[in-house]
């Protein structure tokens, strides 16, 4: 777009100085000396979001303030030092008039700003238009965005967004993936990325896009399932599944095993780096659903379902469901280190083990990983459990008793703040007479401190869920700048 700077970044609410709520939109004057000029455009396909573009007179760093019809102030982060910037303006709710200008802060650290702008956003596209999300708990605020691709229920339409709402349950986000239309996969993990871009796995492929829907990078190959993610080197790693014909050695039956494969790509689209679980796993060692997928035309050995990486250690994680396992492997040398679960590698020190998880990730210490359960008999849950690599002993540190089943799928995030996001993305409804699935934000002693519900559920599921804290509050500087 012939500018220096994109800022990818939502804004966060804090209250306005009295001075910049009573402020007229069109009275500020802008610095006499230092030009502060802002235009706005709208964005193609996202009704929710405005394009800044700043030009100064002047070296310098440039943030857009917001304030809300009710007085509420945010920013965008700042942009780096230039004359021309562009920042995209997300994390706003439908139907609403913003009052909008851009903050410039120069070389020696004083405070300029343009003219106030008027902003009017537009409707929710017609397949987000009845959506509802209800708000379920609300014991504390929540400032957080939550952002899912939600996965349509079987013989529902199709909902091809990724979407984001606020603590109010509000869709303060959504981009209309062109790439999800006619996907039936229910499989659509999302996460945010470091560098503040969305990743979501694709069918054979992986993409990551900034907050206007615009490629970043994307990498294609046959039989990616489930998960990838960016690695801080730029490199892709990716589940692709992974087929080998099996003979019973007392019977002479042959089956087809499906298994998985834990693949490296860089941008270029190469495989650099791969990891199969039939090099150190035992094929024979089914679970006690795998029977179930014969009529599929093979055995579901692994089902992995969940990657982490550990950059200070090059660890892999690879959750396999169908194992009752959490596996972790070395990145440099591809040697299995040990297998975290049921009949594994480490002595469970407290609590209980987890059966046929989803959503699993490393944590400093540990992992934390979404107990599904075997049956309609057991309550999921919400597990963190603490890691001691030298004596091999695993500790259930924190639990979260989900009250019911949840058979596939889920999530759990531990947060900056010490809670945990857990998303139950799937139940049988009519089991419960109310529908339950949805966003909880959980305290460190099991308290449910906010909830969203998923009030259109009958038509669509939840794989996996993220939190963005993308948040950047006024000082009192900011909010007396003229």
């Amino acid at each position: 777009m012939g500018v220096a700077v994109v800022a990818l970044l939502l804004i966060a609410a804090c209250p306005v100085d009295d001075e910049v709520e009573q402020k007229p939109a069109d009275s500020a004057e802008p610095s006499r000396d230092f030009v502060v000029a802002l235009s706005l455009a709208e964005v193609d396909g996202l009704t929710l979001a405005a394009l800044a573009s700043v030009e100064l007179n002047f070296e310098g760093e440039v943030a857009i303030q917001v304030v809300d019809p009710s007085g509420t102030s945010r920013r965008t982060a700042y942009t780096a030092a230039e004359r021309t910037h562009s920042a995209p303006v997300v994390g706003l709710r439908a139907g609403t008039a913003y009052q909008l200008r851009a903050l410039a802060r120069d070389g020696d650290g004083d405070y300029h700003a343009s003219d106030w702008t008027e902003w009017t956003t537009g409707a929710l596209p017609d397949g987000l238009a009845d959506a509802e999300f209800a708000i379920g708990t609300a014991s504390e605020a929540d400032e957080g965005v939550t952002l899912f691709a939600p996965s349509p229920v079987y013989g529902s339409p199709q909902t091809p967004y990724v979407i984001g709402i606020d603590g109010e349950g509000q869709v303060v986000y959504y981009y209309d993936d062109p790439e999800l239309y006619d996907v039936d996969d229910a499989n659509r993990q999302l996460r945010v990325q470091d560098d503040g871009n969305i990743g979501l796995v694709l069918p054979e492929g992986f993409r990551a896009f900034d907050v206007l829907g615009r490629t970043r990078l994307a990498v294609s190959k046959p039989y990616v399932h489930h998960d990838a993610l960016l690695m801080p080197s730029g490199n892709v790693l990716a589940l692709v599944y992974d087929d080998h014909e099996v003979t019973d050695e007392l019977t002479g039956e042959t089956s087809i095993v499906r298994g998985d494969t834990v693949i490296e790509i860089s941008p270029e689209n190469e495989t650099v780096w791969s990891w199969a679980a039939y090099d150190d796993l035992d094929p024979t060692r089914m679970g006690e659903y795998t029977e179930d997928f014969e009529t599929a035309g093979f055995l579901d050995w692994t089902h992995a379902n969940a990657l982490d990486y550990d950059p200070a250690t090059d660890r892999i994680m690879i959750s396999m469901r169908n194992q009752n396992w959490v596996t972790m492997v070395d990145h440099a040398t591809g040697e299995l280190l040990s297998r975290v679960g049921p009949g594994g590698d480490y002595a469970l020190q407290g609590g209980d083990w987890f059966h046929l998880q989803h959503g699993a990730s490393l944590v400093d210490g540990g992992i934390t990983v979404f107990d599904n359960g075997y049956d309609d008999a057991y309550h999921s849950r919400a597990l963190h459990y603490r890691l001691d690599d030298g004596a091999l002993t695993a500790t259930e540190s924190w639990v979260y008793d989900v009250t019911f089943y949840a058979r596939t799928m889920g999530d759990v995030d531990l947060q900056p703040d010490g809670s945990y996001l857990v998303t139950v993305g799937t139940a049988d409804v009519s089991d419960y007479g109310t529908d339950r699935r949805g966003f909880y934000r959980v305290d460190a002693e099991g308290a449910v401190l906010w909830s969203v519900l998923l009030t259109r559920s009958t038509m669509f599921e939840i794989f996996r869920a993220d939190r963005t804290y993308w948040l950047f509050e006024l000082d009192e500087t900011e909010a007396a700048v003229p």
